[in-house]
This record gives C-alpha cells, sequence and structure tokens, in this order.
C-alpha cells in the first residue's frame, strides 16, 4: 500500500483512495483528524476497542504482538503511505496488535472514523476492490510467514526478509542500499528466531560475499545468491 518517493498529505495520496473523484476524496479528509505521535508512544493497544482506520502520512510504526513471558514479537513495520486498523474497522472486534511509534521524530497520522471509512466502502467500489486486494495480499503474507517458521531455517528466513525489504524498496539489484532495516533482534522477532540466530546468519552472508552488513543498512553485492541460501 505504499508508493516510494511519494508525499502523503491529503487522503488521495493513499493507493485506497487514489481512484477516488475528487470530491469523495474530499468529503473523507473532511472527516479525517490529523495527529502527531511521538517517538515510543503507542497509537493502538492490543484488544482495545477502538475501531478507527488509521493512514500513515509520516515516520515509522512498529506493529507488535507481546506474549504472556512478557517477550514483544515483531510482526511488522510501517511506514508512510500504509494503511492500517482496517480488520477492527470492517469486524467491530479489538485489536489484534500493538502499534507504536518507531522513528526517532513526530509520525503523523490521519485518522478515520470505523463509520465513515463503512460508509466509504458501502459506495466506493474502487476502495472495496483496492481493500479486498489488501486483504488478500495479508492473507498470503501470513501464509507464507507460517510456511518459512515451519520449513526454513533461519538463514533461509533472513534470506527471504532481505529479499522481501529489497523488493519493497525496489532495490533488488547489485550494490544497492537497503536504508533503515531493522536491527539483529527486530528482525529475529520478525522471523522467530533469536538474536544470536540472525547475528550469526547475517555474518555468513557477509563473509560469503553475498551482503555488506551496518547498523540498520544492508548493501546487497550478490543480490541473487540471497535466492540459493
Amino acid at each position: 500500500m505504499t508508493r516510494s518517493d511519494h508525499t502523503f498529505q491529503h487522503v488521495a495520496d493513499f493507493d485506497w483512495f487514489a481512484e477516488l473523484s475528487s470530491d469523495a476524496a474530499n468529503e473523507l479528509q473532511k472527516a479525517c483528524l490529523r495527529r502527531k505521535f511521538y517517538p515510543g508512544e503507542p497509537v493502538v493497544h492490543r484488544s482495545d476497542d477502538t475501531r478507527d482506520l488509521y493512514l500513515i502520512c509520516s515516520g515509522m510504526l512498529f506493529a507488535a504482538f507481546g506474549t504472556e513471558d512478557g517477550r514483544e514479537v515483531l510482526f511488522s513495520r510501517m511506514g508512510p503511505g500504509r494503511v492500517f486498523g482496517e480488520l477492527s474497522a470492517i469486524d467491530g472486534k479489538p485489536r489484534s496488535l500493538d502499534v507504536y511509534v518507531a522513528s526517532q521524530g513526530a509520525t503523523e497520522i490521519l485518522v478515520m472514523p470505523q463509520a465513515v471509512f463503512l460508509n466509504a466502502m458501502e459506495t466506493q467500489i474502487t476502495l472495496q476492490r483496492a481493500v479486498t486486494r489488501s486483504l488478500v495480499a495479508y492473507v498470503r503474507d501470513i501464509s507464507e510467514r507460517f510456511s518459512q517458521l515451519t520449513t526454513f531455517s533461519v538463514k533461509e528466513r533472513v534470506c527471504a526478509l532481505i529479499l522481501r525489504t529489497a523488493l519493497e524498496q525496489g532495490r533488488f539489484r547489485e550494490g544497492a542500499e537497503l536504508d533503515q532495516m531493522p536491527t539483529h533482534a527486530e528482525i529475529g522477532n520478525a522471523i522467530g528466531a533469536n538474536r544470536e540466530a540472525v547475528s550469526r546468519a547475517m555474518s555468513s552472508l557477509t563473509r560469503n560475499g553475498i551482503i555488506k552488513a551496518q547498523r540498520k543498512r544492508v548493501t546487497l553485492v550478490k543480490p541473487q545468491a540471497l535466492l540459493s541460501q
């Protein structure tokens, strides 16, 4: 749901709403509340009863799941152009994840009331199609992650995460730099492994000349080799 090198300030800037008429998009814009959140601040809590839709204009968010033993499992990173909260908005059930600010500066978000979103869903066929495609992609992503957890080694899961990041950033090529990479602990949370195992996998890829790794940055030296690890 994101577009690179793009500014997100108006509802129409987001892929879900890009095909709406100017009048329809402006009406939705008027109904939204623009809010700022700051580093570490929660946007939604798991199991809370908010049902609004959130459109990220700037900054970076983490969506995470807290386990009973106090650990935090990182589910996803969400940046500008991302829309979230649609599941609770559609089915009316509590939130399933905690979402909080991960970036250093302020994060700006458009908050669209549930009733406004649902009404738009009922009246705008282009929005219905966009949301449906997004939900299908979400299910596919969950299926892929489950498959990786049950069949892939830690090294293979690390390679898959790097590949997915490169494709999302449009940088799957030799010499490309992937910015804002998660830490080893965050990668571990995302792929179901501990930090030490992720560090070993990253070190192995570096020794083999496949990547160059720096803090929150990875350079693709032999990107095709990631497919065969």
